[in-house]
């Protein structure tokens, strides 16, 4: 069976509490590492008509996230390297203990800056958040080099630290311009993802001939809703916490929903039915984890390696798999 759209890397969990912490490592490790990553929205390639230019407007959302999630990782990064040492409110006396820590740099990819600035001659909305965002990190890029050879050489030793004091400022501001600019375009971006998937549902649901295309489509489209809704859950005194459990729930009952109609689609491949299932077994474990059931302590320990049953990590690790069976048939 051919696949008439494809899959590939794009969202993070960074803001969720199970992102990896930064490793305490030394000052000459200047470039941040990089995050875990979840599978992102699917793009048409040419078999069902496009017949909707939003499929345009969702290809250069797709370019966005794949040729920037580096550099939006980099900042979080810096961001989290730079706060492990320095008082975020009163800045740094340049007495601090990990001062050597100091600030992870940023190297803003030139395919970055180019999808964002193909982006702004299309659709309004994501123009404008595209811009927005450029703007942002090509102003960190010259102000993290700074403050990264500023740390790197130890020059707050020639000048009693103030020039440490004039960045820190600076670095606030721009790490809160980073976090409204990156959640304005996702914002667009999830707006246009999900216009885009609705719109290819409904032309394959009006073609009996595709029946199986829209069954396997949906299916891939509530594991991507069922694995978006945990982004931002979080832990508190070893338990599951997220804001909307009850959305949670929905989405992860949808999910089951289309798992028990993809198991009677023989035609469709054993290892993709059976990733299916998996992942919904792992929604079921979420809700468990959400009516009360703590993590333990062994498992507090493994929880970022995506094998404790119950965790967002495993949820993601599970659809990722199901995104690679899909891309497959």
């Amino acid at each position: 069976m051919s696949r008439s759209f494809s899959w590939f890397l794009a969202l993070s969990l960074g803001g969720c509490c199970f992102s990896p912490s930064v490793p305490h490592v030394s000052a000459a490790n200047t470039r941040a590492p990089t995050a875990p990553h979840i599978q992102a929205p699917p793009v048409p390639t040419g078999t069902i008509p496009r017949v909707d230019p939003l499929d345009e407007t969702q290809r250069q959302s797709v370019a966005i996230s794949r040729a920037c999630r580096s550099d939006d990782d980099q900042v979080t990064q810096a961001e989290r390297r730079y706060a492990s040492w320095v008082d975020m409110d009163r800045g740094p006396s340049c007495h601090e203990r990990y001062i050597g820590y100091g600030v992870y740099s940023l190297s803003l990819a030139p395919s970055c800056v180019e999808r964002l600035t193909e982006a702004q001659t299309g659709d309004a909305s994501l123009a404008a958040a595209a811009a927005a965002h450029m703007a942002t990190l090509q102003h960190l890029d010259g102000l993290l080099g700074d403050a990264s050879g500023y740390y790197d050489r130890e020059s707050y030793r020639l000048d009693a630290c103030a020039h440490g004091q004039e960045l820190h400022p600076q670095l606030v501001a721009a790490f809160d311009d980073f976090h409204r600019t990156q959640a304005a375009l996702d914002a667009v971006q999830t707006d246009i993802e999900d216009r885009a998937i609705d719109a290819r549902i409904a032309r394959l649901a009006a073609d009996p001939a595709h029946h199986t295309d829209l069954v396997i489509e949906t299916v891939v489209d509530r594991a991507r809703r069922m694995t978006r809704s945990l982004e931002r859950a979080r832990l508190e005194r070893s338990h599951l916490v997220v804001d909307d459990a009850a959305a949670v729930r929905q989405a992860i009952a949808d999910y089951a929903a289309e798992v028990d109609v993809l198991a009677s689609e023989q035609e469709v491949s054993l290892e993709f039915r059976t990733r299916a299932s998996v992942l919904s077994e792992d929604g079921r474990a979420v809700a468990v984890r959400l009516d009360g059931s703590a993590f333990d302590r062994h498992e507090l320990m493994r929880i970022g390696d995506g094998d404790v049953f119950g965790s967002p990590q495993r949820v993601v690790a599970h659809y990722n798999a199901l995104v690679e069976s899909y891309n497959a048939l």
